[in-house]
Parts: C-alpha cells; structure tokens; sequence
C-alpha cells in the first residue's frame, strides 16, 4: 500500500513568520500534534507539539523559531512500510507527504493503524469493533509506564514528556492515580503564560 492512500489530505499548516500563538490555537483547535510550515508553498519545516511546550507559546515568538528544520518527509508513492520504519527510527508521529516539492499531505501513526487494521483484517468498521473485543489490554499495553507526583513541576514534566516522546504522562499519588497529563495539557498552560 501507499502513503497516498492514507494519508491526510489539505492539512492544516503554518507559515515560519505567524506568531507561535496562532500556530497553538491551530494545533488545539483540530487535536492536531505537528504542523507543517509552508513558506511560498514550499514546506521548510515541522512544528510540533513538543517544540511548542520546549519553546513557550508568546506573541513574541514566530513559528520558525521552534519549528524543526529539514524536516523527515515522504512521497506520495512511499510505501506505507516505509512510512512506519521512518516513524519508528526517528521517533516521530508524523510525516508531511510531498509531491514536486510541495506539501499535499500529512501521514500520521493513526493514519497507518487505521489504514492497516483496515487492510490486514480486511474488516469494515463493524468487524473491526468485534475483532478488538477478542484482544484483551495485557495483550497490548506498555508495562514500564512513566509517571509523574502530583508536586512535579510543569517544566520537569514537560522536558520528560519530550525526551522520552511520550504523549501522556499518568500522575500518581500514594501509588493511586489522581490524573493525566497530556501535550495539550501542557501547551495550554504554556499558552495561558503568554
């Protein structure tokens, strides 16, 4: 299969000069995790959400001052193989899709599970739902679980969140889990600074 059979279509992107606020309130508005930065219809990098959280959201700062450059890309013609090993090696979720240069899309990991759970079990969404009734949780979560204390602050947690490249980290008190931090959460609070 290829990229372009998954992938995203028209997705939303930034320009390197709008302030980082607006690149935020993209981001939040559509649940997205990275932004493609589009200059004169050339894509010239990759914002995402951990460089927004290492950065600080202000009006001050402009998108080109923490998106990452030379971003890791794809074809259209990509295999969707291909797509996942490059995730998986650079430790990304997404990937824009190129053609001539120029951005027509974006593949992300829910792109390829999706596309994948729909081609391997060649299942409609109905099948889909009674097949992952049969896989019990054990069967796939993670059992080493980064956590955090209820104490630990907003930065420490968000450098931990960025190393690790973890989207979510569990709050744990007195061994019971008493919330969840998430990226949005931390870009919100981020933005609410600014």
């Amino acid at each position: 299969m290829l990229v372009q059979h998954c992938m995203t279509r028209d997705p939303a992107v930034v320009s390197p000069h709008e302030p980082l606020t607006v690149a935020y309130e993209k981001m939040t508005a559509g649940s997205f995790r990275h932004l493609p930065v589009v200059h004169e219809g050339v894509l010239v990098g990759i914002l995402t959400d951990r460089d927004l959280y290492r950065r600080g959201v202000n009006e001050q700062a402009q998108v080109k001052m923490a998106m990452t450059q030379e971003p890791v890309t794809v074809s259209l013609v990509t295999p969707v193989e291909r797509a996942a090993l490059l995730m998986v090696h650079h430790r990304i979720s997404g990937l824009p899709v190129l053609k001539d240069g120029s951005l027509v899309g974006i593949i992300t990991e829910r792109d390829l599970i999706g596309a994948a759970a729909g081609r391997i079990f060649g299942l409609k969404q109905k099948n889909k739902s009674a097949l992952l009734k049969s896989v019990s949780i054990k069967e796939v979560m993670k059992k080493r679980v980064v956590t955090a204390a209820p104490d630990t602050p907003i930065k420490d947690i968000a450098h931990l969140m960025a190393d690790k490249k973890i989207g979510c980290v569990p709050v744990v008190s007195a061994g019971m889990v008493v919330g969840l931090v998430t990226t949005t959460d931390i870009l919100r609070y981020v933005e609410s600074l600014a």
